[in-house]
């Protein structure tokens, strides 16, 4: 893995491809992020210090279960239900899904379900207020025993697009973060 300055992440042996849901390529390798957002989020999560590099992840030893949903900014509806079984069926034990809809779908919820009938941890962000008028609450995030992320700025007030319709466990760095 590598982030867009091409950097190489630390992770990269703890990383399991699984399956890629989104279909069509962003014209780059077929296991490539064609947003960046996943293989960010990845980093906060699971990079080991690197000498040189003033940043590590928050679980620098956590193994990286891949399951590619999208190849745009979009929340792929369907695709992130079957996503969530395929990680709860591939072994995961904590699911994060940095992504929000403020569509409930039947489907999204009982894969949420299925996830936490298997004793599976579902982390989803809270949701982002957009300028175009789309609020929340936002799903996942919403649903119960969902452990939802809102977002702080530096100075721990929340961030000015922090949906605050969703119900949020807890809040976490969203401006300006290092991944």
């Amino acid at each position: 893995l590598h982030c867009d300055a091409g950097v190489p992440l630390t992770i990269g042996d703890r990383v399991t491809v699984g399956p890629d849901l989104a279909g069509a390529t962003c014209g780059a390798p077929a296991d490539a992020d064609c947003v960046g957002h996943g293989t960010s989020v990845a980093s906060i999560i699971a990079a080991a210090p690197l000498a040189g590099i003033s940043f590590a992840g928050v679980a620098p030893e956590a193994a990286i279960l891949s399951v590619k949903i999208t190849n745009s900014d979009t929340f792929p509806g369907q695709v992130t239900a079957e996503a969530i079984r395929d990680a709860v069926n591939l072994g995961a034990n904590v699911i994060n899904l940095s992504l929000a809809t403020n569509v409930s779908t039947p489907a999204l919820q009982a894969a949420v379900q299925f996830a936490q009938a298997r004793n599976v941890v579902v982390v989803a962000a809270a949701g982002n207020d957009s300028a175009q008028g789309l609020v929340g609450p936002f799903y996942p995030a919403a649903y119960p025993g969902v452990l939802s992320v809102g977002a702080v700025g530096p100075d721990g007030s929340l961030a000015s697009f922090s949906d605050t319709r969703t119900p949020v466990s807890v809040t976490a760095p969203g401006i300006n973060v290092t991944s």
